[in-house]
C-alpha cells in the first residue's frame, strides 16, 4: 500500500511538472519567430544571394560573412554601411518599413571587379 501511494505521488508530481513546463513555453515570447533572418556571403566580387526578398513590415536580420577578404555592404536607402571582416559574420538588422527595390554594393575596395559587386533588397507589399 505504501509503495502504491509513493508511486502515485511521483506520477502526479511528474505530470504537474510536465504541464507547468509545457504551459510556460507556450506563453514565452516568440521574438525569434518575428525576425526574417537571411544568411549571406560576400566573396570575390559577388554577394550570395544577390537579391534578398522580404515583406513590408518585417524585421530583417542579415547575417553576412566575407569568405575571402575584407568587403563591405552599403544599402544607402536604408542608411546601412558595414565593414565585413574576412571570416567574421556581421549582423545587420532593420525593419522593412517601405516597399521598393533598394540596391546594395560593396563599400570596401576589394579588387579589379569591385564596382560590379552589387545586389538588391526587394521589399514587397
Amino acid at each position: 500500500m505504501k509503495q502504491k501511494t509513493i508511486f502515485a505521488a511521483i506520477f502526479v508530481f511528474g505530470a504537474l511538472v510536465f504541464f507547468h513546463l509545457h504551459a510556460s513555453t507556450q506563453d514565452a515570447p516568440k521574438s525569434a519567430d518575428n525576425v526574417h533572418e537571411i544568411k549571406m556571403t560576400a566573396k570575390k566580387f559577388v554577394f550570395e544571394p544577390s537579391t534578398v526578398r522580404v515583406k513590408k513590415g518585417e524585421h530583417v536580420r542579415l547575417v553576412v560573412t566575407s569568405t575571402d577578404r575584407d568587403h563591405g555592404i552599403a544599402i544607402d536607402d536604408l542608411h546601412i554601411n558595414r565593414r565585413l571582416s574576412a571570416g567574421k559574420p556581421e549582423t545587420i538588422e532593420f525593419t522593412a518599413d517601405k516597399a521598393g527595390t533598394f540596391p546594395f554594393r560593396c563599400s570596401v575596395v576589394c579588387g579589379g571587379d569591385h564596382g560590379n559587386m552589387v545586389g538588391s533588397v526587394v521589399v514587397e507589399e
